[in-house]
């Protein structure tokens, strides 16, 4: 990864399954960063719902945005639903292309400076290999809502 005072190049990846509530907000929340990423994955966890076709809208109004359908298996184990979505997600990627992966919940909301933050820390911090924010459950008058509160955590690499 190029540190400095460089402009770092971000995938994104969003495994999805069923999350047609919350996954425009979350898109757009994205869409909005003072940071533009460079691409946007939702793989799209084989959803019983509405979740492709909001995705695929957003994809047809916003180049950043791309829709991956997985099918994934029924067995139950835990977190490996994630994970295999995740990595569907890049099956296609050149990871060379990109400074920074991240992988997030569809059902986040990012504040509009989270990916300059996070690119900031990783130019201001060279020994940095992992950076991430603390995400909280706020309760509103639809039911719940996450979002990631800007605070950093570091890891060296």
């Amino acid at each position: 990864m190029q540190q400095g005072n460089n402009s770092l190049k971000f995938l994104i990846i969003i495994p999805a399954y069923n999350e047609e509530q919350s996954i425009k907000d979350c898109l757009l929340s994205l869409l909005h960063q003072t940071k533009a990423p460079e691409k946007i994955i939702v793989v799209d966890d084989s959803s019983t719902d509405k979740t492709a076709e909001v995705v695929k809208s957003l994809a047809q109004q916003h180049h950043l945005v791309h829709y991956k359908k997985h099918k994934s298996v029924s067995e139950h184990v835990p977190g490996s639903k994630i994970i295999n979505a995740f990595n569907f997600g890049l099956e296609d990627e050149n990871l060379e292309d990109y400074d920074i992966v991240c992988k997030y919940d569809a059902d986040l909301m990012f504040p509009v400076e989270y990916l300059e933050r996070i690119e900031n820390a990783f130019n201001t911090n060279t020994e940095l290999g992992l950076c991430g924010g603390i995400c909280s459950v706020k309760k509103t008058g639809s039911g719940l809502r996450r979002t990631l509160q800007i605070q950093t955590t570091y890891a060296a690499r």
